[in-house]
């Protein structure tokens, strides 16, 4: 006989605790009444009857129990085992950026003053790995004594600005020598860069009625949080909000951010001509922050005034276009015409005799990514020259959405070269999906991927619907060529299903298309399943659709030689203007490589 398990857990010091032991072998079963005992145990307890070792320690400690069983007939078994008792460690989560200096405080719970202990918190950039594909991490700095608090200094020469950094805390226990890890945060992007703001509009000046004010806002790191439009009486710095815009004007220009501002809730008609400071204030999502300025800007609402609303960086098929009007009362718009230049004509788009005053334009047959200007009229009840709005620039986009790369990516940490216009990776490396490595606890430490590279911006909503673009659950299935009937060793494709049923059916498939395997990837007849998540990311104005998973060993995947993947798009994707893709193939660039 001997007594189950053979190992104790470790035990937490300050939360409940219990562990059962079990007499087991040849003979357990005809024990007569065993009774259990235990010595240095204490602060645990064993029950006698049940053999359940419980209670709490408040200390930590490493205890050496000897425990011993005996029933009515004098048999006897007994065990040895070591019990750990750790304090339990953690580290404060300072958000997802760091500037300047941040204040890391770990917590550990009571270890009964025990002389010694020191606490550690280290960070360890993502991305760098040691051989064994584990991440480097360095000591920030060490606390000998509660609280333990460290200044993380972002600006020092050791951390690189728009890096990601992961964090955890260590403790060495003075009372037993050894070591508790905290949860690790992940994820902590440094940004001590300022954004970068530029206001323009609102036109000429005296300005007059509803104008439109422009802010080209961006960030680099952590990206822009908020544009705020102030205004205030030249030289008096008495600054009042008129629009706080916390997303940009339009999907397409994701650094554009617009205010419409009523100059005659500031001045009335009856002011005459005054004056006023415009600022915008830009903020990124680590508190760093930048201001543009127009100083000086005559406002005058005592004549007439028309200004065209922006339809947006670019446009596409029929454009809804609306006109601001104003007129100093009593007087009234009678009629507003809209224009644009056409090969260095002015051509009439609409005249509009009622309000609400605007016209559709149909962009169809306008040059593709072509820069058009507008401008309007307004004609009102004085009879008096119509008055003229300042010119608006957009640009036509009627072109369909083409599929220009397929990757396969191993590991977790991509990044894009903008000035090499590539994806990069340290450490790892482009082009192969294979199994992934995984801890003690069989807890995946790197994924896989498949990027899907378009030629502009997508609507995230037209690939899964109702997706805005965030990690979703889906799953990647891999088909032999032979599911349907037809068997090959070769051309097999993948695809990726967004709702998975039991009995192995793809419920429905998001609209990226599917991809064929130019070697033999899946047994014949075989379907191979993977559950993993999408994302979408947009690079220097276009799309990337990412969708990853743990590739953990399935049995009817087979390796392959080296090639070449070809992505066949869905026709039913679409770019942020609506307009379609293209089902033509894409072929994955570079080398042939291995990617499974």
């Amino acid at each position: 006989m001997s007594i189950l398990p053979a190992f104790l857990a470790d035990a937490l010091a300050g939360e409940p605790y219990e562990a059962q032991l079990t007499l087991v072998g040849e003979g357990a079963a005809q024990a007569i009444n065993p009774r259990w005992t235990a010595t240095g145990l204490s602060p645990f307890t064993i029950d006698p009857v049940t053999g359940l070792i419980s209670g709490t320690a408040g200390c930590s400690a490493a205890l050496t129990p000897h425990v011993r069983v005996v029933d009515e007939t004098g048999l006897a078994v007994s065990a040895d085992y070591s019990l750990y008792v750790g304090s339990d460690i953690s580290l404060n989560d300072p958000g997802p950026y760091a500037r300047g200096t941040v204040n890391l405080t770990a917590s550990l719970a009571e270890v009964c003053n025990s002389p010694g202990t020191t606490v550690k918190i280290e960070y360890s950039l993502q991305g760098d790995l040691d051989d064994n594909g584990d991440p480097i991490w360095s000591t920030m700095c060490t606390a000998l004594a509660a609280p333990f608090v460290c200044s993380w200094i972002t600006t020092d020469s050791e951390y690189t600005n728009g890096a990601t950094y992961d964090l955890r805390a260590t403790a060495t226990l003075g009372a037993t020598g050894t070591t508790s890890i905290s949860e690790t945060v992940d994820g902590v992007t440094i940004d001590n860069g300022y954004p970068l703001v530029a206001l323009s509009g609102p036109g000429t000046t005296p300005l007059r009625g509803t104008v439109t004010l422009v802010a080209d806002s961006y960030d680099n790191e952590s990206g822009i949080a908020r544009v705020r439009f102030e205004v205030s009486p030249t030289g008096l710095g008495a600054w009042m909000e008129i629009c706080s815009e916390t997303t940009p004007y339009d999907p397409a220009n994701q650094s554009q951010y617009l205010c419409d501002w009523d100059t005659t809730a500031f001045v009335p008609a009856e002011r005459g001509t005054q004056s006023y400071d415009i600022r915008a204030v830009a903020s990124d999502r680590a508190g760093n922050g930048a201001i543009d300025y127009l100083n000086n800007k005559a406002i005058n609402n005592n004549s007439a005034s028309v200004s065209i609303v922006n339809p947006g960086a670019y446009v596409s098929g029929t454009v809804a276009l609306s006109v601001n009007t104003y007129v100093p009362s009593p007087a009234t718009v009678t009629s507003v015409l809209i224009q644009v230049l056409i090969g260095g004509s002015w051509t009439d788009i609409c005249t509009d005799t009622a309000e609400p005053w605007g016209c559709s334009w149909n962009t169809a047959g306008l040059t593709d990514n072509a820069t058009y200007q507008l401008r309007a009229f307004m004609s009102d009840s004085r009879a008096i020259p119509p008055a003229e709005s300042a010119e608006l620039s957009t640009i036509v986009d009627n072109a369909l959405v083409y599929g220009t790369d397929v990757q396969a990516a191993n590991g977790s940490k991509l990044s894009y070269d903008s000035r090499k216009a590539i994806w990069v990776t340290k450490s790892l490396r482009l082009g192969r999906l294979d199994q992934n490595k995984t801890d003690a606890k069989n807890k995946p430490q790197t994924y896989d991927r498949i990027l899907f590279s378009f030629s502009k911006q997508l609507n995230p909503s037209s690939i899964i619907s109702g997706w805005a673009g965030s990690n979703r659950t889906v799953w990647i299935r891999l088909r032999d060529k032979g599911v349907g009937g037809n068997y090959s060793t070769k051309n097999d494709t993948l695809d990726v299903c967004t709702t998975w049923t039991s009995g192995a059916t793809c419920a429905a498939v998001a609209n990226l298309g599917w991809v064929k395997f130019a070697l033999d990837t899946v047994a014949g007849g075989k379907t191979a399943i993977f559950e993993g998540t999408i994302s979408h990311q947009v690079v220097g104005g276009k799309s990337v659709i990412t969708v990853s998973a743990v590739l953990k060993k399935y049995n009817d995947s087979k390796s392959t030689n080296l090639a070449a993947m070809v992505w066949t798009p869905s026709a039913n994707a679409r770019d942020t203007l609506g307009n379609g893709c293209s089902t033509q193939p894409a072929a994955e660039t570079g080398t042939n490589d291995k990617d499974f």
